[in-house]
């Protein structure tokens, strides 16, 4: 994937010391540095792609459905330039995408994301789980755990919530 973007980083850093030069500017032009970690998981894959449509709501633009310049709409009304095929088949096709994305907006209370109750953390959990209850987690393997906690807090448990739930330490929790 990196040499993908090793023209556009090229191009963009000589943009970078020909703005530098004319302006007398020192330093970055742009915010960060370029910087990629590759994508090793599928909840980390739904955590970012989650993170990406929710950015023009978080920064008080407009919510996710009416914000044309991202993939969204590549989700929802069909695919032109993005392959979405593999998180749509994680999350159980169009309809799933739009529950995943409600989820998440379902959580905001303006602009601020609310606690689940203790009930609705419950119900959650019990769906995020795949056929696990709460307290089987103690006993799967480290990776196998740290992944489904994960998935708890993406579906908005909190670390308290989830200690109760699964009798799993909170610094575990904060930790996976």
């Amino acid at each position: 994937m990196s040499h993908f973007l090793s023209l556009p980083i090229t191009l963009l850093s000589g943009y970078a010391q020909s703005y530098n030069k004319r302006t007398g500017h020192v330093g970055h032009v742009f915010q960060q540095r370029f910087k990629s970690c590759p994508v090793e998981s599928d909840e980390y894959l739904l955590q970012l792609v989650r993170y990406i449509h929710e950015n023009p709501a978080k920064a008080g633009i407009c919510k996710a459905e009416e914000y044309w310049w991202s993939s969204y709409h590549e989700y929802v009304a069909g695919s032109v330039r993005v392959d979405t095929n593999l998180v749509l088949s994680m999350v159980g096709g169009v309809s799933g995408f739009k529950r995943f994305s409600k989820a998440a907006v379902d959580r905001r209370v303006g602009g601020v994301f609310s606690r689940l109750s203790d009930s609705e953390a419950h119900e959650t959990a019990v769906r995020e789980l795949d056929g696990l209850l709460p307290s089987e987690l103690k006993a799967l393997s480290r990776a196998r755990r740290n992944e489904l906690i994960l998935k708890l807090k993406n579906a908005g448990l909190t670390i308290r919530q989830i200690e109760r739930l699964t009798g799993i330490g909170r610094n575990i929790i904060a930790r996976a």
